[in-house]
């Protein structure tokens, strides 16, 4: 009997230790971190804590609650923790859009010995207003959509939309209520197309409640692009390419300085295979930031300026216009888009108009950047240099006129200009003293009488001097202009001690291989009675043919002049300086001037050069031909006067 109590004591104080062991067992959460508040709009937080365990546990399994939101990540389950160990560990809660109040959740652990905890977690939600708006397919002709959402977790009951910019627009609705994360979609149509300027016009729609303090507002842009078609491209038969822009001058082709030269080229086809287009009109426009058309402001040296007309374009054909026109000095500097246009005014431009090309840079306009000049040794410029007369002999008065130009970034008190030429003793100096400010220009002459000198062209140097203080000029001209000076008929014909005619002649076409040159030459007689004069050319031979003389024989009275104009046929493949020499024959007496030409080549194109020789010997022997031809002719002339 003792030993069954005995046993059963043992037992019982065995069960007594177990019982006690597992009661003792305890899971521990310390230093919880969560944020003090979140936005509706967070997104996922991360919470961290501490968990402890006074024994060893294995297989830790976490669950997790909330009445807002999700769990998305906790602690890996099936983990083990010795006895005192402490481990560190996370979890992330994920916040959805539009939730308002507190966050209430809990992170519970339990262990395979049935050993659990619960930790607590409260977090409030932050209340914030906010919107959002997208404009979608708004254009000329076409009404689109505005959509406002309510991206916050507050009510708003009076969103009014509104819209300020290039054009107008026009709402099916213009108060909105909204609960928080809830859109409504209004119509909006655009009107009022009259100011459009060139390129992008904006206007910004916004949504806005007043009523909340602060207010919230959301804003949306809607851009019409506005080309140089007054209602963009259409109808489709006219088609712009092969654009060129060439700057004949010391800037680039696309960044211009002021008077440069600058030449447009654009080809334009009528693509209908069937029909004509009448009337077509090829336009330029130069069109500042602000989208104003300063085109005007050029000056263009072709007759139609800034508007040609091609006339009528045949079916599946092509024609090529050409623009010329000078950057003035007085242009503003800055960013511009050189635009082209080709429309059919028979048809009218809203039927049919292109303003796109391949070759312009952005499609619908050539970026162009117009320069003043920084450089100061390169501030003051010429224009429009006039000499007269062109052709000049020992005694006669030579003006020499022009504009001074300021080009440069900074006004001139005072600007001297100069005309030098050491051969001739030309050391001349012209004073503007009437301020010469950023784009100004002044009309300066110089007259002097032509000193007896050798028969050749003289090279005359145009320098300014400027930044004038305290009577000194600071600046000169890094560079010199230069014209050129025809001197001739200085050497007196042999034997009369006397000349009897004066040549000048002009070029009045290009001078180009295979073409024809044509050259006006005046005549004028220089003696003091009336005289006939046989007209001639000669020393062609090698390098053209004559196709014709207008006037062979000129009667000139004491100082009368007329024109003759002598048409050359260059050959094929001649190229380079060529010359001929004109002649004037007046009895046994003769007087010639030498005209040089610089051939171009077929596909240069245009004249490259054209000076006048000084070559007026007398000539004495008169060949029997010319003796007989005069003969004739006065035999002619008395015969037909008798009649």
């Amino acid at each position: 009997m003792k030993t069954k109590i005995f046993t059963f004591t043992l037992t019982a104080l065995f069960a007594l230790v177990l019982v006690s062991g597992f009661a003792s067992a305890v899971l521990t959460f310390s230093d919880v971190v969560v944020p003090s508040q979140v936005n509706h709009n967070q997104g996922n937080i991360a919470v961290t804590f501490k968990l402890t365990s006074d024994v060893a546990e294995t297989n830790l399994v976490w669950t997790g609650t909330t009445n807002k939101g999700t769990w998305t990540v906790l602690p890996l389950n099936g983990q083990s923790i010795n006895a005192g160990e402490t481990k560190t560990l996370s979890a992330v809660l994920n916040i959805p859009a539009q939730s308002s109040g507190t966050i209430t959740a809990e992170i519970k652990v339990v262990a395979d010995s049935t050993t659990e905890e619960t930790q607590a977690i409260s977090i409030p939600i932050t209340q914030t207003s906010s919107l959002a708006i997208e404009a979608k397919d708004i254009t000329k002709t076409q009404a689109g959509t505005v959509k406002v959402t309510n991206t916050g977790n507050t009510a708003l009951n009076n969103i009014a939309l509104s819209s300020v910019g290039a054009f107008n627009l026009a709402f099916s609705k213009d108060i909105l209520t909204l609960a928080p994360g809830t859109s409504e979609t209004v119509t909006a149509t655009s009107s009022g197309f009259d100011t459009l300027k060139f390129g992008d016009n904006t206007v910004t729609i916004t949504a806005k409640d007043t009523t909340l303090s602060p207010s919230v507002q959301a804003t949306a842009s809607v851009v019409i692009k506005e080309t140089f078609c007054s209602n963009g491209p259409v109808g489709g038969d006219l088609k712009l390419s092969n654009i060129n822009i060439d700057n004949t001058g010391k800037g680039t082709d696309d960044e211009w300085d002021l008077l440069d030269e600058i030449t447009v080229e654009v080809e334009v086809e009528n693509t209908n295979k069937n029909d004509d287009v009448n009337d077509v009109f090829i336009e330029l426009g130069l069109f500042d930031s602000s989208g104003n058309d300063m085109v005007d402001d050029l000056d263009f040296s072709n007759t139609d300026e800034e508007s040609i007309d091609l006339g009528d374009l045949r079916d599946d054909d092509q024609d090529t216009v050409t623009f010329t026109f000078k950057v003035p000095a007085d242009f503003d500097e800055g960013n511009y888009k050189l635009a082209v246009k080709a429309y059919s005014d028979d048809l009218g431009e809203e039927f049919e108009c292109t303003d796109t090309a391949s070759d312009l840079s952005d499609k619908t306009f050539e970026k162009i950047s117009i320069i003043r000049e920084d450089d100061s040794g390169k501030f003051i410029a010429f224009d429009d240099i006039q000499i007269s007369p062109a052709d000049v002999t020992c005694g006669d008065t030579v003006s020499i006129k022009m504009d001074a130009v300021n080009i440069g970034d900074e006004d001139q008190d005072q600007v001297r200009v100069n005309l030098d030429n050491t051969e001739l003793g030309l050391h001349l100096a012209r004073e503007i003293r009437n301020n010469l400010d950023q784009g100004d220009k002044e009309a300066v002459e110089f007259v002097f009488t032509v000193p007896q000198t050798e028969d050749k062209s003289y090279s005359l140097a145009i320098t300014s001097d400027y930044d004038y203080r305290r009577g000194e000029y600071g600046e000169s001209s890094d560079e010199s202009e230069t014209i050129m000076l025809n001197v001739a008929g200085c050497s007196l014909s042999p034997g009369t001690g006397t000349k009897i005619a004066a040549i000048s002649a002009t070029l009045e076409s290009d001078a180009k291989e295979g073409s024809e040159l044509v050259v006006k030459s005046t005549i004028t007689n220089l003696q003091s009675t009336t005289a006939d004069f046989i007209v001639d050319a000669s020393g062609f031979e090698s390098w053209a043919s004559l196709s014709s003389i207008s006037s062979r024989i000129v009667s000139l009275d004491a100082g009368e002049s007329k024109d003759v104009t002598i048409t050359l046929k260059v050959n094929d493949d001649v190229s380079g300086q060529n010359s001929f020499v004109i002649k004037a024959q007046s009895g046994s007496q003769v007087e010639s001037r030498t005209v040089s030409v610089n051939v171009a080549s077929g596909s240069a194109g245009g004249f490259s050069g054209f000076s006048l020789g000084g070559d007026n010997t007398l000539i004495w022997v008169i060949g029997i031909v010319n003796v007989i031809l005069i003969i004739l002719i006065i035999v002619v002339a008395v015969r037909l006067s008798r009649r």
